[in-house]
């Protein structure tokens, strides 16, 4: 009987770790890493460019409006030429209460060479690839499902292949 209790409040105690951790420490962590690329490639008017790429927001159950407004204010202050959303933007995005809220803030991000976006696994359920589609061109993110896209800085063309 001891093993018993002794396991089932092991469990209890592991599971509300687990929870604490997903809902309050998680959700608050924000990693920002700046990497160099270097490539004779790659055409010297696009050197000094800054592209952010930034994912699995989440927004819904663990994640608020508020943080993201948050996270838009510290991806606009990096001053990006181009920003890449790569993919699980909300929850759910089928049962999701999209508003226009949502929508207004992912617009205030600004990237003068573009805004680009794809699908990540939990954007698609239901209707919901057809929402987000939507929402990311009302916010004026291009969204890249099986092609690229071509960056003009200078007369110069480069692709960008996400």
């Amino acid at each position: 009987m001891k093993r018993l209790i002794g396991g089932f409040l092991t469990l209890l105690g592991v599971s509300g770790g687990t929870y604490h951790y997903a809902r309050n420490i998680e959700p608050r962590l924000l990693q920002i890493n700046n990497e160099t690329i270097r490539s004779t490639k790659i055409p010297k008017s696009y050197h000094g460019m800054k592209i952010i790429q930034f994912s699995d927001t989440h927004i819904g159950f663990h994640y608020t409006l508020e943080q993201f407004q948050e996270l838009v204010q510290t991806i606009n202050n990096q001053s990006p030429d181009i920003v890449v959303f790569t993919g699980d933007f909300v929850d759910r995005p089928d049962t999701y209460n999209w508003n226009d809220d949502i929508t207004s803030i992912l617009a205030r991000i600004k990237a003068p060479y573009g805004k680009f976006s794809i699908y990540g696994n939990h954007d698609h359920g239901g209707y919901g690839t057809d929402i987000l589609k939507n929402v990311m061109k009302q916010a004026g993110f291009r969204l890249l499902v099986n092609e690229h896209a071509v960056i003009e800085k200078d007369l110069t063309e480069y692709l960008l292949q996400v």
